[in-house]
């Protein structure tokens, strides 16, 4: 599977594995929600959105392949955002198996 983001390609290995990873990734940010939502402290809070996002892209496509994507991209919320949701789309789209809401 072949992804284009911000202008770089992504390849992985088709497998159902990664439904069940895009649905663990679902379940950990409604968790990161509440806990995050503890915090007062602004760049503590986008920091932590930071590393959510890349974690879960990294768990998706794997390190080397974000590092490659966001080598002149700046890891911003909106970019990481953007990456994650785009490429948890494509593998539903491919894979067969979304769940209404991911």
């Amino acid at each position: 599977m072949v992804f284009e983001i911000y202008g770089n390609y992504a390849e992985i290995k088709e497998s159902k594995k990664l439904l069940s990873l895009c649905r663990e990734i679902k379940e950990l940010a409604a968790k990161e929600i509440r806990n995050i939502s503890d915090s007062t402290d602004e760049n503590e809070i986008c920091n932590r959105v930071k590393n959510f996002l890349e974690k879960s892209l990294e768990k998706l496509i794997g390190k080397r392949e974000v590092k490659k994507i966001f080598k002149n991209v700046e890891k911003s919320i909106p970019k990481l955002s953007g990456a994650l949701c785009y490429v948890i789309s494509e593998i539903g789209l491919k894979l067969g198996g979304t769940e209404s809401g991911e």
